[in-house]
């Protein structure tokens, strides 16, 4: 993480009880988006911020995260040790459609071809 003047944290801790958004703090104090997104995360402006916005703290992660989809891995939970997961850095996540060669045909939720393994190798 980068560090932050003592004159931008101060300006970042007004900016944050005035209820300014990350970006306006950036523009503001000449930091990167994702710097003052981090120092606020880091420094635990980011619980104060949700409470005063009427939120508890971290409800994407814990109530919002894949809510109202069923099946048997609506929470994903299979991904973590099925042989056909991807990289980490790939859209979706699943290797399936290129180690088989066809989809899987249905979404992650309700996935049936999970098979716990190591993870495989695509054929590119």
């Amino acid at each position: 993480m980068k560090d932050v003047s003592t004159e931008q944290a101060k300006i970042i801790k007004k900016m944050v009880l005035d209820k300014k958004t990350n970006k306006e703090i950036a523009e503001t104090t000449g930091l990167k988006y994702w710097e003052v997104r981090d120092y606020i995360q880091y420094i635990g402006l980011a619980g104060i911020r949700e409470e005063m916005l009427g939120r508890k703290p971290g409800r994407r992660k814990k109530d919002g995260y894949n809510k109202g989809k069923d099946g048997p891995n609506a929470d994903r939970h299979l991904c973590k040790t099925c042989i056909y997961r991807g990289r980490h850095d790939q859209v979706g996540n699943c290797s399936y459609i290129e180690i088989e060669r066809h989809s899987r045909g249905m979404p992650a939720a309700e996935c049936t071809v999970y098979v716990k393994g190591r993870k495989r190798k695509a054929l590119w």
